[in-house]
Formats: structure tokens, C-alpha cells, sequence
């Protein structure tokens, strides 16, 4: 999944208001499982873990919190060396959240210098003058 794909979910304050237990029950089973493999029951709590991403990043899609949990996992914001806590987790987010930030600045750039791309508006010399001669004669 890529972080584009990812941000097209339901936001997670969106979905709490909806049914805050539920979503915060999907929340900790994802934390519990992620603590469950990293060997860190002792380190923190699955409902601490979840409470934090949900008052902490009420702005990300759910698929987002997922998208992060895989790729803290996988090792993909840095080895994990020892055993998983909370700031661990926090600094995961974080990162994730720069890149996202570039992902939309990225995406941003892109559409606009789609709308703005003068390839697609050139016109001959020819059909210019056409479209100028009417202005010229009324002056």
C-alpha cells in the first residue's frame, strides 16, 4: 500500500465519533499484535499504545495508523533495538508523517503544473492571429 492509496480511508476522528469503542478495539488489537511480535508486553500496554495514536494522530486515515504499525515492523523508519515503546512508536508517526507531508506537496505540484502544462495549449501562429485580428479591428 502506498501512503497515496492510504490516505484515501476514513479518518480515525471521524470513525471515532462514529463508534469510539469499536474503533478503539480495532486500535488495540493491531497495537496488541504489533507488541505481541516484537516480544514488548512489558514495555507498554496495547491500550496505552492505542490511546496515544488516537488522541495524538486523530488526523490520519485508518489505513494510515496500519500502513505506519507495518512499516515500523518491517524496519522501514530505522532498526528497532531493543523493545518497543510508546516514543518509538511516536517517532514512527512522525517520520511517516513528513513523508507524507511530501507526498501531498508532490501531489500538489503535480496536478498543478498539469492544469498550467503549456504543451497541451500551444496554438499554431496561424490560429492566433485569428483569434487577435477581431480585438485589432475594433481598435
Amino acid at each position: 500500500m502506498t501512503i497515496s492509496e492510504a490516505m484515501q480511508s476514513v479518518q480515525i476522528s471521524k470513525a471515532e465519533r462514529i463508534d469510539r469503542n469499536g474503533t478503539l478495539a480495532v486500535l488495540i488489537q493491531a497495537c496488541g499484535e504489533l507488541i505481541k511480535k516484537t516480544g514488548s508486553q512489558e514495555t507498554c500496554t496495547a491500550s496505552d499504545m492505542a490511546n496515544t495514536i488516537l488522541n495524538t494522530f486523530w488526523n490520519f486515515k485508518i489505513d494510515e495508523i496500519v500502513l505506519v504499525l507495518h512499516w515500523g515492523l518491517m524496519g522501514r523508519f530505522g532498526k528497532l533495538y531493543g523493545k518497543l515503546t510508546e516514543m518509538v512508536v511516536i517517532d514512527w508517526f512522525n517520520q511517516y508523517d513528513e513523508k507524507r507531508d511530501q507526498q501531498i506537496e508532490d501531489e500538489h505540484i503535480a496536478k498543478k503544473n498539469a492544469m498550467f502544462d503549456r504543451s497541451e495549449r500551444t496554438m499554431s501562429t496561424e490560429t492566433a492571429w485569428k483569434v487577435i485580428t477581431p480585438f485589432i479591428k475594433k481598435l
